[in-house]
C-alpha cells in the first residue's frame, strides 16, 4: 500500500493528476478484505449434514479498491459484451428464442478461472489496448466520476 500511495503521491507532484481524481484513487483508511461463505443448498447430502461453502471475497473498503473502481470505468466501454447476458431474465429470453432442434446445451462448471489468468500479462494487454488502440484516451485526466 505504501508504494500505491508514493506512486499517486508522485502523479499528483508532477502534475499528471488532478486533485479530485488523486482524492478518489488515493488508498486511505485501508482494511484488509472480508471473506464469507454462502452454502449451497443444492449440494446437501442429508439432513444431519452441513453444505459445503461457496466463498465469496469482498474487496470492499481495500486499499486497491478505489482505484480498481475508477480503471473499470475506464475500461468498460471498451470491453465487447455481445456474448454476455445483463441477467437471468435476458438469458432466459435469449434462450427460448434459439433453435434448438437437434442440439443441446451444454454448462461447464468453472472452478478457480481467474488464479489460472496471468495478472502482468493482462495489464499489459489492456494498457497497449487503451494507448495504442485508442490514442484519445488518456488514462489519467478524465471528467468521470463515479
Amino acid at each position: 500500500m505504501i508504494q500505491l500511495q508514493r506512486f499517486h503521491r508522485n502523479l499528483k507532484k508532477n502534475d499528471e493528476i488532478d486533485n479530485i481524481i488523486y482524492d478518489k484513487i488515493n488508498p486511505t483508511g485501508s482494511q484488509p478484505a472480508r471473506i464469507y461463505g454462502l452454502p449451497k443448498i443444492h449440494k446437501v447430502q442429508d439432513h444431519s449434514s452441513t453444505p459445503p461453502f461457496r466463498l465469496i471475497v469482498s474487496p470492499i473498503g481495500t486499499h486497491n479498491y478505489n482505484i480498481a473502481k475508477y480503471l473499470c470505468i475506464l475500461l468498460n466501454p471498451h470491453i465487447p459484451n455481445d456474448y454476455c447476458a445483463c441477467d437471468t431474465f435476458t438469458f432466459v429470453r435469449e434462450v427460448t428464442r434459439l433453435h434448438t432442434l437437434n442440439k443441446f446445451m451444454v454448462s461447464f462448471d468453472v472452478e478457480s478461472l481467474f488464479t489460472n489468468i496471468p495478472l502482468i500479462e493482462s495489464i499489459d494487454l489492456a494498457v497497449d489496448y487503451i494507448i495504442k488502440g485508442n490514442p484519445d484516451i488518456n488514462l489519467i485526466r478524465t471528467g468521470k466520476s463515479y
